[in-house]
């Protein structure tokens, strides 16, 4: 089974998530849930399908050539989000990288134009910060203007976060603001810490995947 960097020395309660050993829960799930709901909390997301696409056509390849930078849209086992004009990712559910990555690469050898894909998953840490107070964390470690018109939910950008590069999507739940965060999986623990630390002020708390499909049911 795969494990995330985050998890490593918690004493939460693990759960298999298609192959990858990740915090079901913290001891109370009522309570997580709750966080969630009214103030903000994160959540180790490690494992969800991130594969990168890249390269001249890779708009035409994907249906996506009217699709805005920093957009995205949905497809098979997925969303699929534009950075800029020759590069896009697939973010999907834990364990659902490889499927997306092998069809993917099977439409790009049939192309012909020039196109890489990549599945970037193993090699990210994905933290998820979700809540009404999110957004005020995050931009104690983000400089990006994460007021809803400048970022609504459904984007998606490249950016610092507490000094590590990270991708940024916000995919609101139930109406309730939620930003992915991925990046290196060698800097997933150090910002573990550094949100935990960020969100004090704000009530925020950790919660585990039970929280979460409490949450979106």
């Amino acid at each position: 089974m795969k494990t995330s960097p985050i998890q490593q020395q918690s004493s939460a309660t693990m759960i298999d998530q298609n192959g990858w050993a990740l915090a079901g829960q913290f001891g109370d799930v009522a309570g997580e849930t709750a966080v969630l709901q009214n103030k903000v909390g994160l959540i180790d997301m490690t494992g969800s399908g991130l594969v990168r696409i890249e390269g001249k056509g890779a708009a035409e390849m994907l249906g996506a050539t009217d699709l805005a930078n920093g957009s995205g849209q949905p497809i098979d086992g997925g969303t699929l989000y534009r950075i800029r004009q020759d590069l896009f990712f697939v973010h999907s559910g834990v364990g659902n990288g490889s499927t997306i990555a092998d069809t993917l690469t099977e439409q790009a050898n049939a192309s012909e134009h020039l196109i890489t894909v990549t599945n970037v998953t193993n090699g990210n840490s994905v933290l998820l910060l979700i809540g009404p107070q999110s957004s005020e964390v995050l931009s104690c470690l983000c400089a990006l203007d994460l007021h809803e018109s400048q970022f609504p939910s459904g984007t998606a950008k490249m950016s610092s976060v507490a000094k590590t590069r990270q991708l940024i999507i916000r995919e609101d739940i139930n109406g309730i603001p939620a930003y992915h965060l991925l990046g290196g999986r060698s800097f997933g623990r150090y910002l573990w810490e550094t949100i935990i630390e960020a969100g004090e002020g704000v009530g925020l708390g950790v919660a585990g995947l039970e929280a979460l499909e409490s949450l979106s049911s």
